[in-house]
């Protein structure tokens, strides 16, 4: 955790530390540790944002977004401008403008909002709709699963997948300051999808050896 602080980075440290405060509630830790851990964590969070410069700006952009759109809030602007100009169904496949001239990452952070120019509404519903059934049925193999080092690791991966892919469609659509996240199984880098397809082979052989 500290060493994702120092790296820099922070949207790492915080997805890790709330996947690991739901395994912890999961696991059956007494409430007033997870809390205590939960705002020690909130703490170390907060003046790490404070002491940066850059994560400092950052939260001012989302503070403040019409006062930074050509510089800080300039991505989270053109993001916005993606997800509006797809409408209900969206210009189409392969016609996105912004990615070309406008929006940042187009293929990396920002890959949902070129989603949602090029395939609307329905399709960022859809897509939100497959990770979230991937979710469920990681939850619902991890109830049935008997041992209990198997259920802990299949709550992890389902709660980071969902943490996730929550951090980097609330960043891109506005509704937290902007990370540089990737979406699960969606974004172009070869480490992230490598890290997801394997989270998906270790709960396909849980699910498989421990019912």
């Amino acid at each position: 955790f500290f060493l994702l602080i120092k790296q820099p980075a922070t949207s790492a440290a915080m997805i890790l530390a709330m996947t690991s405060i739901i395994m912890y509630f999961v696991s059956g830790t007494r409430l007033l540790y997870i809390v205590s851990v939960a705002a020690l964590i909130a703490l170390i969070l907060g003046v790490a944002v404070y002491v940066s410069p850059y994560r400092w700006n950052r939260v001012s952009a989302f503070l403040n977004p019409e006062q930074n759109l050509q510089t800080t809030g300039y991505q989270a602007n053109q993001a916005k401008i993606a997800i509006g100009s797809g409408g209900i169904w969206g210009v189409g496949y392969g016609q996105s403008t912004t990615k070309i001239h406008y929006l940042p990452e187009p293929l990396h952070d920002s890959i949902f909002a070129v989603i949602a120019e090029e395939f609307g509404f329905i399709g960022s519903i859809t897509l939100i709709s497959l990770l979230l059934m991937l979710v469920l049925r990681i939850f619902l193999v991890a109830r049935k699963v008997r041992d209990k080092f198997g259920q802990l690791l299949l709550v992890g991966f389902g709660s980071l997948i969902a943490i996730q892919s929550f951090v980097n469609i609330g960043a891109i659509s506005g509704l937290l300051p902007l990370t540089g996240t990737p979406l699960p199984f969606i974004s172009y880098g070869g480490t992230a999808l490598v890290v997801f397809m394997t989270i998906i082979g270790i709960s396909n052989n849980i699910a498989r050896y421990s019912q």
